[in-house]
C-alpha cells in the first residue's frame, strides 16, 4: 500500500505564525492584568527554574 504524504509546507508555517502571535497577545494581556491587580507573573526559565516577576 502506498504511503500518503503531505506536500503542503506553507500551512503549518502559517499556523505556527498565528499561534506565536496569539501567545504574544496572551502574554501582553497577562502582564496588563498583573499590573492592574499587583500580582506577580511566574515564568519558567530554560533550566526548569520558576521565577516570579513583579509587574
Amino acid at each position: 500500500m502506498k504511503e500518503i504524504t503531505c506536500h503542503k509546507k506553507s500551512q503549518p508555517d502559517s499556523m505556527q505564525i498565528k499561534i506565536e502571535r496569539a501567545l504574544k497577545r496572551a502574554a501582553e494581556e497577562a502582564r496588563r492584568v498583573a499590573r492592574f491587580y499587583g500580582t506577580p507573573i511566574y515564568i519558567q526559565e530554560k533550566g526548569g527554574k520558576v521565577t516570579a516577576l513583579k509587574p
